[in-house]
């Protein structure tokens, strides 16, 4: 746990080329998220991109409190870390993991329980990546007024 927490700001930059390598190679396939009678239509890269933006500002945020010396809470920051990462990477590679866009020759029944699914874990990784930054919020304003 404390390894994860000191390495934070490596850990999530070493995820950025990672994650901008795999969208790049894909490039053709979109994410279709489905809220009501509306359809998000997301490019994987586009994704991809504001993902490695995402992380590029998170281990930003760590590196400054390493740097400066601000000491935060082990456990908020392994929770975070882990969840934020999971988070992030269950959005960015379900297109991969559920196979969207693909019918089945069997019936259609199939592929509306795989949307359904999708978005489930999309919707429910959302807000776990949500709260989690809620975690490193509060960790941070504990470690600045700790020191």
């Amino acid at each position: 746990m404390e390894i994860i927490q000191k390495k934070a700001p490596t850990i999530f930059w070493i995820l950025i080329p990672i994650i901008l390598l795999v969208s790049f190679l894909d490039r053709n396939q979109t994410m279709d998220i489905n809220i009501y009678d509306t359809y998000l239509i997301i490019e994987n890269f586009e994704l991809g991109i504001l993902a490695s933006i995402f992380f590029c500002i998170i281990g930003l945020i760590y590196w400054l409190l390493e740097k400066l010396g601000h000491k935060t809470i082990r456990w908020m920051s392994f929770m975070h870390i882990i969840l934020t990462t999971s988070g992030v990477l269950w959005i960015v590679f379900s297109n991969y993991i559920f196979k969207i866009g693909e019918y089945s020759t069997d019936s259609d029944y199939t592929y509306f329980d795989s949307l359904l699914v999708a978005n489930m874990v999309l919707t429910i990784s959302l807000i776990i990546v949500i709260i989690s930054q809620f975690l490193l919020l509060i960790n941070c304003v504990i470690g600045i007024v700790k020191k």
